[in-house]
């Protein structure tokens, strides 16, 4: 009776514990519950898929998958158009400059619901949970290379009425 609602899989589901050079995209960790959304076709595809490029960083970094810190792989998985994020608006902006970034940035819980408004301005309450999570990501891992708070944050602090769109503020935060 609960309404299903869209999940990631982490990257260390690929990985079988104890084996730092093995990726496991089909038979990968999972609990019954996660199960609902791995069984489906497209997630296969790009599981599959998030598994080849996890193989070709690692070799290209010259570590194993299993060192290959996940935000590598998420980042290039985000720059080459891959759906590491759900938002109900997909195909309206599957050709928006500014989805790569909105789906790296959805993995760092910036969206509160699953709707990226892309074109919309950013309001100062997003724009306050977004700086809030920017600073938050920045002191989590010090082996993840964090976007720092850029001069966007200050523009829009200070005229809130040239307040930037969601997509143009996502995309100068790279």
């Amino acid at each position: 009776t609960e309404e299903s609602r869209p999940a990631q899989i982490p990257y260390r589901c690929l990985l079988p514990q104890g084996i730092d050079n093995l990726l496991v995209p089909v038979c990968l960790s999972a609990t019954h519950v996660a199960w609902g959304a791995v069984r489906l076709e497209p997630v296969w595809m790009q599981t599959g898929e998030a598994a080849g490029w996890a193989a070709v960083l690692a070799k290209r970094q010259n570590t194993t998958p299993g060192a290959l810190a996940s935000d590598v792989l998420i980042r290039t998985l985000s720059q080459k158009r891959h759906f590491v994020s759900f938002f109900n608006d997909l195909e309206a902006l599957a050709n928006h400059p500014a989805l790569p970034t909105a789906q790296y940035f959805a993995t760092r819980s910036f969206f509160t619901d699953y709707n990226a408004r892309l074109d919309e301005k950013l309001s100062e309450t997003e724009l306050l949970h977004w700086e809030q999570q920017l600073t938050a990501n920045k002191n989590a891992a010090a082996q993840d290379r964090q976007p720092a708070i850029s001069q966007p944050f200050a523009k829009a602090h200070s005229d809130a009425t040239a307040a930037p769109s969601r997509g143009d503020f996502l995309l100068s935060l790279g």
